[in-house]
């Protein structure tokens, strides 16, 4: 009987080592055509056996999988990956990408194509998710308390009432963006409400928009900001030292004494401020 031939396939720089029959089993597809005895001249291997193609190495994982077991093992990537999917030999994969592969190697897309399409819509709506949830840390980086974000159904650029960096990520959904927050709105507010406990969402639309209004107003807070600011940390360390003040008096422009109001009898006009040893002292002298 004769030896099964071992094939390496370099895919990208990345290599995979199979044998010909398992490549020759799905006739019907670019390598299980190529590997076919009949194509043996057409075939320049490098060190003897070797064959390159400038594709996507990650992604022929799952190609080389289904000529092992006629199935396409692909899952969507979790957004935290898990000790687990961490240490698996799993690449991380986007449906897009895949999608791809199979396309150029004539992989058949499996006969329930909503499943995997409904798969990619999963993963498309975590990828919206995380561009909202990275445009809010961007936002509150620049001191911006609130966000309105508008997406129209005709697929008119979206629109950012402030434009900051960041929002690069939100506007490749200027296509999608509106049927995303039209059909996934609670969703969204929930996991945004998971990170940013105390932000408020709200939802305004029209015949052609789908607006979110992202008020962050609720955990902008002072003491946050402060502690990582120079400024903040030199004045807290100051105020612990500092000797408490005399109150301060107010006197108008007739010498009348008011302790931080406005003059009754008068406009307010070329008031300056003393304290009461201050005035003390003036009455000394007088």
């Amino acid at each position: 009987m004769e030896r099964d031939e071992r094939i390496v396939l370099n895919i990208g720089g990345r290599k995979y080592e199979t044998y010909r029959s398992t490549l020759t089993a799905y006739p019907g597809t670019l390598l299980g055509t190529m590997f076919q005895a009949r194509n043996q001249e057409l075939l320049h291997p490098e060190n003897l056996n070797e064959y390159f193609f400038d594709r996507n190495g990650d992604a022929f994982h799952y190609v080389l999988e289904y000529y092992r077991t006629g199935q396409i093992l692909w899952q969507p990537p979790p957004e935290v990956p898990t000790p687990s999917s961490s240490s698996s030999s799993s690449p991380s994969v986007s449906y897009t990408e895949l999608q791809q592969e199979l396309v150029y190697f004539q992989i058949p897309i499996p006969e329930n194509q909503i499943e995997i399409a409904h798969k990619a819509g999963g993963e498309l709506l975590d990828e919206f998710a995380y561009a909202l949830k990275d445009l809010i840390c961007a936002a509150i980086g620049k001191l911006i308390d609130r966000l309105a974000i508008t997406f129209y159904r005709d697929g008119s650029p979206m629109e950012c009432a402030i434009a900051i960096n960041g929002d690069e990520k939100l506007r490749k959904f200027s296509k999608n963006g509106y049927c995303i927050v039209n059909y996934f709105c609670e969703d969204l507010k929930k996991y945004l409400e998971s990170v940013f406990p105390r932000m408020l969402m709200k939802l305004d639309w029209g015949a052609n928009y789908k607006s979110l209004t992202l008020d962050m107003i609720n955990f902008f807070t002072r003491s946050e900001i402060q502690k990582y600011s120079k400024i903040g940390r030199l004045l807290a360390g100051s105020t612990g030292n500092r000797p408490t003040a005399a109150p301060v008096s107010f006197v108008d422009g007739n010498s009348n004494q008011i302790n931080g109001r406005t003059s009754p009898n008068g406009s307010g006009r070329n008031i300056s401020a003393t304290t009461n040893s201050s005035k003390s002292n003036a009455d000394k002298d007088n």
